[in-house]
């Protein structure tokens, strides 16, 4: 004997169903990685604080990032595709790597070890025989070193500029002295968490301006330090 299931379970599996099939469509599409180390070319050394892109056949850049502690990074490339890895670093030749190929949903790992290259500048003379500037081949080829070393650091510091804030958790530390430097009572502590760019804060400089360092509050004499 057939069973028919009542009407309002049906109507469960098709609003189930439809559920799925809605979360399916949905569902993001994986995006292409590529991970890597970055370091120094015959000692193996990590090296930290380097900027690595993902740029595509045209040279634009797609995905950057800085290198952690350790030397690793991580890009995303928004498609499968063509690209290249170029890595810079002030103290280091620049380095960009032959086409890389990724498929669909792909995850690929690299090592890069980039040569040492220190910039070293020698006495500049400066002589006025007439009003005519010239550049010449070794002098330019000098400051163009000298330029190209700094647009290193000037990217690395517009990219962490754009970044999201940092979570801070920290720990304040208070105790109350009477004039005599003795403690009035015990230690407080208090653990907080807060986002921003910077790990300390401190109160506006206007105040600063207007009422010193050393303030009365309250009642209290309060004490602030530099901004850090």
């Amino acid at each position: 004997m057939t069973r028919r299931a009542p009407r309002a379970a049906w109507v469960l599996c098709l609003l189930l169903s439809g559920t799925l099939c809605a979360l399916w469509a949905v569902r993001p599409a994986a995006a292409q990685t590529v991970r890597g180390t970055l370091v120094e070319e015959g000692t193996d050394r990590p090296i930290p604080g380097a900027f690595v892109i993902l740029e595509n056949s045209a040279g634009r850049a797609l995905s950057s990032s800085l290198t952690g502690s350790a030397g690793t990074w991580l890009l995303r490339a928004p498609a499968p595709g063509t690209y290249r890895l170029r890595a810079d670093r002030i103290g280091y030749a620049s380095f960009r790597s032959d086409s890389l190929v990724l498929g669909e949903e792909e995850s690929a790992t690299y090592r890069l070890a980039v040569a040492v290259a220190p910039i070293g500048l020698t006495e500049l003379a400066v002589e006025g025989a007439n009003s005519q500037c010239e550049v010449l081949g070794e002098e330019g080829l000098a400051v163009y070193k000298v330029w190209e070393e700094a647009r290193k650091a000037l990217a690395a510091i517009v990219w962490t500029g754009q970044q999201p804030y940092y979570r801070f958790d920290a720990v304040h530390y208070q105790r109350i002295l009477d004039a005599d430097g003795e403690p009035v009572s015990g230690a407080e502590y208090e653990e907080v968490r807060y986002f921003g760019r910077h790990p300390f804060r401190s109160i506006p400089t206007r105040d600063l301006i207007l009422g010193g360092f050393v303030q009365q509050v309250s009642g209290a004499i309060q004490y602030y330090g530099p901004d850090a």
